[in-house]
């Protein structure tokens, strides 16, 4: 619209000639609205200045700019700006208004759902997961928030089948692009936690067809082929669709002094931040192994509860992220070590480790050295028996530790 209106103008002043012109039918198509309203010529301009700013990383620009213009759209591109800007209430709120204004909005409502799991209120996603899945996407928008948000509350089947319904759409014959990838690619990863190899393997090659460079399609597949089966947590989502890019754009720019600083600025909920890491792909997950290490370490200093430890959620969940099949062996290694580190395991106790093959149970023996490790040491030495411990260094603020494995029996349940 903004270069229709600059086009006329130029026209008007005899500096263009013929050369950019919209008829009355292609007017009108682009100021039709999803829900068969039409739009003005001035909101669809300032839609576009809107965008303009949300392109160029300007969050509290686009924010301000699209307030109040009544487009589907601009509704859904405001949350967005206000979520990138690290103001999750308000994206919340902005969210759920659009759908409010807009029933048929599953973009909106499939990001309300993803905004209540980051501020930990499970219960309410889950409540918008029911209108969710029941409704029909009429566009790739709103088919992709659709199945993104039932992805994100496990509810697999119904995100299969909101994805196989979308893939009947009048409007999916045409579709092409980087937004049908990540729709095949959602699919894919919906079939993969449904134990589908054949049809996980078909729609990650479709979507790696449409866009070569999406890292969770390669991962995924990559991973079936490496393991022969389609793997339970496949990588589902980049790190751009899950964070607030301003405070990521602000952790890279911390220096080490404020590092800690940025990294408390991050309001995510611990479950949300365990969703991240079972539903990233591989640098998304180091987002949130960075994360959940950090609050671990808060979670040391925390005054005890009655039971004499603290009440962390955090630690609960690392404890479990370290039995999965998910990520890397090094990752896993690294959230046991954490837990040590951080002063939430005891010395005497048992974990649980996913050594690659099979559930261990790993002990964790910290202590202080005087002397250099053996050149031929190795960190985290798992066995299925008894093993004679290596000692493995990592750094710390003071003073440096070791840390050894012994590992028994194959963990249970």
């Amino acid at each position: 619209m903004l270069a229709y209106q600059v086009a006329n103008r130029l026209q008007e002043l005899g500096a263009l000639t013929g050369a950019f012109r919209i008829d009355p039918a292609g007017l009108t198509e682009l100021l039709q609205q999803p829900d068969g309203t039409a739009a003005t010529r001035a909101q669809a301009a300032q839609f576009d200045i809107g965008k303009l700013h949300l392109d160029a990383h300007d969050f509290a620009g686009a924010a301000r700019m699209l307030d109040g213009v009544a487009i589907t759209s601009a509704r859904n591109n405001r949350g967005f700006a206000l979520f990138h800007a690290g103001r999750i209430e308000a994206a919340l709120i902005a969210f759920l208004d659009a759908w409010q204004h807009d029933a048929g909005n599953l973009f909106a409502l499939g990001w309300a759902l993803r905004l209540r799991l980051y501020l930990g209120d499970e219960t309410g996603a889950r409540g918008l997961a029911v209108p969710l899945a029941q409704a029909q996407a009429r566009r790739a928008e709103d088919a992709y928030g659709q199945v993104a948000g039932l992805l994100l509350i496990h509810e697999d089947q119904a995100a299969w089948d909101a994805f196989a319904r979308s893939g009947q759409a009048v409007w999916a014959a045409g579709e092409t692009g980087p937004l049908l990838a990540e729709r095949l690619q959602q699919g894919a990863g919906a079939a993969s936690r449904l134990g589908d190899a054949e049809q996980a393997r078909t729609l990650w090659r479709q979507a790696l067809a449409q866009r070569p460079g999406l890292t969770t399609a390669a991962e995924g597949l990559a991973a079936l082929q490496r393991e022969g089966a389609p793997p339970a947590h496949p990588a589902l989502f980049e790190w751009s669709h899950m964070l607030p890019v301003g405070w990521v754009h602000r952790l890279h720019a911390a220096g080490a002094a404020h590092l800690d600083a940025r990294l408390d600025e991050l309001t995510a909920s611990d479950a949300y931040l365990e969703t991240i890491y079972l539903a990233g792909d591989a640098r998304l997950r180091t987002f949130a192994v960075q994360l959940l290490k950090h609050r671990l370490q808060r979670a040391s200093v925390a005054q005890p509860a009655a039971s004499g430890q603290p009440e962390r959620h955090a630690a609960a969940i690392v404890r479990n992220l370290a039995r999965l099949p998910v990520g890397t062996a090094q990752e896993r290694r690294g959230l046991l070590h954490a837990l040590r580190d951080a002063g939430l395991s005891g010395t005497d106790e048992t974990l649980c480790y996913w050594d690659g093959t099979a559930l261990r149970e790993v002990k964790l023996i910290a202590t202080v050295i005087s002397s250099p490790p053996r050149r031929d040491s190795k960190p985290f030495c798992c066995a299925s028996q008894t093993i004679k411990p290596r000692w493995v260094i990592w750094r710390q603020s003071a003073p440096v530790r070791v840390a050894t494995a012994r590992t028994g029996s194959s963990c249970t349940g």
